[in-house]
């Protein structure tokens, strides 16, 4: 560096601050062609594969660039950035750790705090101006306005991540002694904090009962983790918070740093600490994460002993903390100088780690047996089992409550009963966590006061389990409403056009169940089983026959109210599922569904069932059968048309379908639609045409590796409770046009219709 004694203060920062650009040009230009071959380069080369496909062209990249550009550039483009800003600030912040150059860079005529700070501003612009051009580039080269505005997203919160992240560099390289200190702090640092956070809110969810905490912002795990503070921020929760905090942490961390580097002292380099706070910060961090963990893992030691599970967590914690503090007292000052100064640090930690559990299992300074007045309370949201939500224009519409007086009661007092049944050792919870019973028996209850508060709670399995008869009898009162019927079951707030789809199972109930123990309205769930997933209606021509399900079930509801199954009780269930459809597939927070069960008091629903044969056993045993249809020329060809003469004891009005079966006896053509439909010639005679159906055309062969083969096959007629059905009826070499007739019954059996159950023979057929 050129001599500047001559030079005013302000020059003298600009001549170390071009020194600086000049001595670190090597690393910049690696760094600007790094993010070129991360960002422009990818979208150049994706130009010219879509300029020489002539499926795609320039109208194919510049859609597919609206969709990766959110993504693209922060894959490689912001890892490279932030990589780079590590890098650049801890080599710029070097010279403090090294006697050398802190003698050396204190023989200039330039004060400390211009020193450090054209470093720090030195190293933002090598870090910010390339990745701002090669951004602004390849924003640019995504060649749509929605490509641009994600793109220079990404630049914006790039940008004040890295002026986050070298900040905090900057303030640890001011009180580390060594870059191995700054290395190991700001690793330690990034890593430990999470952790730390995870425990204070993750163990009180395990320990206190009911705790209802709503999932806290991706961000503020990141708060004192600079690189990976970008990744949130763009796509975690709370993003908003994030970039709020790193603007503010930057001018603090400034701040701090303006004060700091006058205070250094120069003898503090390739020593421990210059400054002994970030040494603090580490040890608490470390030291608390280490021994509640340890603790918590030994607390498991004492079984289903509350007064042992103390003992070994209060064991493990003084081990854990002393080991953990010893540890980085010997990284840090290189050997055991100075350790008694540590063994108060240990008693600090110790104090909160005892103090954060004390109040966690005395139930959270009163949260535990809080349950509010009644003549409180504005309005009560209660469900049983999972908790679902469906977002439509920005609401939820399935988060209903009700003002009810009664139900309100009835909540409260539920919410008692729970209360009133945890279990506690002298006043405190049991430190090992309580897992048992379904979640189909847990129960959410919010409350909205008249003072405008909420209440939230949620009371797993176990705790319910518990005292399950108590307040499974008082929950039955409101589960028999009608307004738990609009909270459980979404059919009757969600709109038709987000059915997507329909399953008609039957269930049959446990006999090892306990009756007498359950009495939630997801009885079947706990207690069932299924038996036979007998339809699954999903296709745009089931749309009606779902929408008449839907009502049908919404009158026998509101007429009966829920039911729930018995011990050993055969019972059907229909599900019914709702999604928010977009042009990329199904929106993630746009999901419901519901599940009723089918007595015979539900006329309506019963009737529909009937109607539609899924009351008949046979019927349900031949859609039950794999279905494909396969085209393929000299196997299975269109046009060819059988003829089916109707036996004695069939219905002549009633409509035949028929099905092709293959050599591994698998059923050709779905069952109820166009594909096996018969048309009728007279009164005694159908005709069945052989599909030409394209999109079925692979699927076979895919699955089975191999062609399918016609065998033969089977006419049939479903009725309400029976079905008339012919047996497999074996293809002569021959059989387009041709007609066949039935002749003596042989057996009747729905389970093997793959064999003969009519004599049978074949004829030309005649008009």
């Amino acid at each position: 560096m050129e001599n500047n004694v001559g030079l005013s203060g302000r020059k003298k920062a600009v001549a170390l601050f071009k020194w600086s650009l000049r001595k670190n040009l090597p690393f910049s230009i690696a760094y600007w062609i790094l993010l070129f071959l991360s960002f422009p380069m990818i979208e150049i080369f994706a130009m010219i594969v879509c300029g020489t496909q002539q499926n795609l062209g320039m109208e194919s990249y510049i859609k597919d660039m609206k969709e990766v550009c959110e993504y693209l550039p922060a894959i490689f483009f912001v890892a490279f950035a932030i990589i780079f800003s590590i890098i650049m600030a801890i080599m710029s912040f070097s010279y403090m750790h090294n006697k050398r150059s802190v003698d050396l860079f204190g023989s200039y005529p330039i004060s400390r705090r211009t020193l450090f700070f054209v470093r720090y501003f030195s190293t933002l612009v090598l870090c910010i101006v390339p990745m701002i051009i090669i951004g602004s580039v390849g924003a640019i080269l995504g060649l749509s306005d929605v490509a641009l505005i994600e793109s220079f997203k990404v630049i914006g919160i790039l940008t004040i991540t890295i002026i986050g992240n070298v900040s905090f560099i900057a303030m640890i390289s001011l009180c580390c002694g060594t870059v191995a200190d700054v290395l190991i702090s700001y690793v330690v640092i990034s890593a430990i904090y999470p952790i730390c956070v995870l425990i204070g809110v993750l163990f009180p969810q395990s320990v206190i009962p009911g705790l209802a905490v709503s999932e806290i912002p991706s961000t503020i795990l990141t708060f004192l983790s600079p690189a990976a503070s970008f990744y949130t921020c763009k796509f975690g929760s709370g993003s908003g918070l994030g970039i709020a905090w790193w603007i503010c942490l930057s001018v603090v961390l400034m701040a701090a740093s303006f004060v700091l580097c006058k205070q250094r002292k120069a003898e503090s380099a390739q020593n421990a600490f210059a400054f002994s706070i970030v040494e603090i910060i580490i040890k608490f961090f470390t030291c608390f994460a280490t021994g509640f963990g340890v603790g918590y893992m030994c607390s498991f030691l004492g079984d289903d002993s509350c007064k042992a599970q103390y003992i070994w967590f209060v064991v493990g914690t003084v081990i854990a903390v002393m080991t953990a503090n010893l540890l980085l007292h010997l990284v840090f000052h290189r050997g055991l100088s100075k350790f008694k100064s540590s063994l108060m640090e240990c008693g600090v930690v110790f104090v909160c780690i005892m103090a954060f559990l004390l109040i966690t299992t005395s139930g959270g300074l009163g949260y535990l047996q809080r349950v509010p007045d009644k003549e409180d309370v504005q309005k009560v949201n209660i469900v049983q089992g999972n908790t679902q939500s469906f977002v439509i224009d920005g609401k939820d519409v399935l988060a209903s409550y009700t003002d009810d007086a009664n139900i309100i009661s009835d909540v409260c007092e539920v919410h008692k009963l729970i209360t009133n049944s945890l279990d506690k050792h002298h006043g405190f919870l049991p430190i090992k966590s309580r897992y048992g019973g379904s979640d189909q028996e847990s129960i959410s209850i919010k409350y909205v006061l008249k003072n405008g508060k909420t209440i939230s709670r949620k009371y797993d399995g176990y705790y319910i389990a518990r005292n399950t008869k108590d307040i499974m009898k008082k929950m039955s009162d409101i589960t028999s409403t009608k307004y738990y019927s609009q909270v459980k079951h979404p059919f009757y707030i969600i709109p038709y056009k987000y059915i997507t789809d329909m399953q008609i199972s039957k269930y049959v109930v446990n006999g090892d169940a306990d009756e007498e123990e359950i009495y939630g309205d997801d009885y079947a769930v706990k207690a069932g089983q299924v038996t036979d997933e007998v339809d699954y209606l999903s296709k745009p021509e089931n749309k009606e026959l779902i929408n008449s399900f839907v009502e049908a079930l919404k009158k026998d509801v509101e007429a009966n109210g829920m039911y729930i199954p018995k011990s050993y009780e055969k019972i059907w269930g229909i599900s019914v599922t709702y999604r928010i459809s977009s042009d990329d597939g199904y929106d993630a927070g746009g999901y419901a569904g519901g599940l009723i069960y089918i007595p015979e008091a539900y006329t309506n629903t019963m009737k529909i069932l009937e109607d539609k044969g899924y009351l008949n056993d046979a019927y349900n045993f031949v859609s039950e059968c794999e279905t494909y249809t396969y085209n393929e020329k000299g196997k299975y060809l269109s046009g060819k048309k059988i003829y089916f003469t109707l036996p004695e004891g069939w219905d002549k009005n009633k409509e035949v379908q028929c099905v092709a079966v293959g050599d591994d006896e698998t059923m050709l053509t779905e069952i109820d639609n166009t594909l096996t439909k018969c048309k009728k010639v007279s009164d005694t005679v159908w005709m069945y045409e052989i599909p030409d159906d394209d999109k079925y055309t692979q699927l076979y062969k895919e699955e089975n590796d191999e062609d399918f083969v016609t065998k033969g096959v089977v006419f049939y007629q479903i009725g309400k409770k029976d079905m008339n059905i012919s047996g497999l009826i074996t293809l002569p070499e021959k059989h387009d046009g041709q007609q066949v007739t039935l002749g003596k019954q042989l057996k009747k059996e729905y389970e093997n219709f793959f064999s003969n159950m009519y004599e049978y023979n074949w004829t030309k057929f005649n008009k």
